[in-house]
Parts: C-alpha cells; sequence; structure tokens
C-alpha cells in the first residue's frame, strides 16, 4: 500500500515532511501496519511511489508530496491513517479510507465512517510491564 502525504511547509525555515510528522501510524480493521521499502526489480520506477520523498527538503510556502508504502495485512480491510508531528502529543492528521470493492485504489472517506484503532483499557495497561526504559536501558516492571 502506498500513501501519499500532500503537504505545505508553512513554517519560517526549509524542512523535509520526515521532520515534520515523524508520527506516522496506519491501521487496517484497527491493527497497525508495518512500514516498508518498495524496490522494482531492473531499477525501473514504482508507479505512485518516489523512493526517500519524506526526505526532500522543501522551502517555506512551497508544498510536495511525500510516499511512504505500508504492508497490507490483506486487501479488504478499510484504513485509518494518523500523522503527527514530533513535538506534538494530540492526534494530528487523520484520514480514512475504503477498502476497494473491485481493483486496487482505496476510496478516502470521512475519518468518522472508519473505526479508528482500538485503545488498551486502563485495565489491560495496569496489566503490561515495561522492559526497557526509552535509553533501551532494563527498567523494573511498572503499572503503566
Amino acid at each position: 500500500m502506498i500513501i501519499t502525504y500532500h503537504w505545505k511547509n508553512t513554517g519560517d525555515t526549509n524542512t523535509t515532511f520526515g521532520e515534520l510528522a515523524m508520527d506516522l501510524q496506519v491501521y487496517q480493521s484497527g491493527i497497525g501496519l508495518n512500514k516498508t521499502y518498495l524496490h522494482s526489480r531492473g531499477g525501473s520506477s514504482i508507479e505512485g511511489y518516489k523512493t526517500q520523498s519524506d526526505d526532500i527538503k522543501i522551502a517555506k510556502g512551497e508544498e510536495s508530496d511525500a510516499t511512504i508504502a505500508y504492508q497490507l495485512d490483506d486487501a479488504t480491510g478499510d484504513l485509518y491513517v494518523v500523522a503527527n508531528q514530533a513535538t506534538r502529543y494530540h492526534e494530528g492528521i487523520v484520514s480514512a479510507f475504503k477498502a476497494p470493492t473491485s481493483g486496487t485504489q482505496y476510496e478516502q472517506v470521512q475519518p468518522d465512517d472508519i473505526a479508528p484503532a482500538p485503545k488498551a483499557t486502563e485495565a489491560e495497561k495496569r496489566k503490561m510491564k515495561r522492559i526497557s526504559s526509552y535509553s533501551g536501558t532494563p527498567s523494573s516492571p511498572s503499572t503503566t
């Protein structure tokens, strides 16, 4: 699955899409999808996909497209897409796509038309154990 993010640099400095939206999540039927990289045989380009397009710096006021590939679980589940800025903790841009009934093109719909990814309940969170800190060092079990 290739998702194209069209964006505009409204900041004051040159930036990349990767610097702006580092937290990109795509869910299919409530399950998070893995980001992947596409490579063609023989060096030909893949339609709709531009390698490292999220790493191209653009100037203030400019617009660009960033294409990110994700590994689908199947071809029948709807997609729920969330793009957050790395420095923000609230939900950013949200978009949704209905699975194709024929062909391969997903139809963009209102996010309310797709069930968002499920969130763990407080009871489920209490059963989880932290196995390492952000620095990668092991830590003791936690109730968070």
